[in-house]
């Protein structure tokens, strides 16, 4: 779902608002980087992103998004350690397992890559 540049940025700015009232917003931190990554904004959201992780530990989305994040800035071992996290705690993330076949596929894991890539084709379309 594609949402028009003026409700991205009032979303964004939502979330800015929100963590300015509360800085321990796991979930705002979380849709502020998860926003600010879809926008190609990899640096920014990745320090929302590791905020989320920090305050919730148990979110396998904000692991997972981290994770691509790290992997986006070629920091692909710190992705790998993040996205083995996202699929411990959510086994059936297809997203968490797609970004870990890419990371092992930059490190040059391809057995690792393609096991991760056979989770997530048996989990993309559920």
């Amino acid at each position: 779902m594609h949402q028009p540049s003026g409700e991205l940025d009032n979303a964004v700015e939502a979330y800015r608002q929100e963590l300015a009232a509360n800085a321990d917003d796991a979930y705002a931190a979380y849709r502020l980087g998860s926003l600010l990554l879809d926008q190609g904004k990899v640096a920014e959201a990745a320090k929302y992103l590791r905020r989320a992780v920090e305050l919730d530990g148990q979110s396998a989305p904000a692991r997972a998004r981290y994770g691509r994040c790290l992997l986006e800035q070629n920091q692909a071992r710190a992705a790998i350690s993040e996205l083995q996290q996202a699929v411990k705690i959510d086994p059936a993330n297809a997203q968490a397992w797609f970004q870990l076949a890419r990371a092992y596929r930059q490190i040059g894991d391809n057995n690792a890559a393609q096991a991760a890539l056979e989770n997530y084709e048996k989990l993309k379309d559920q």
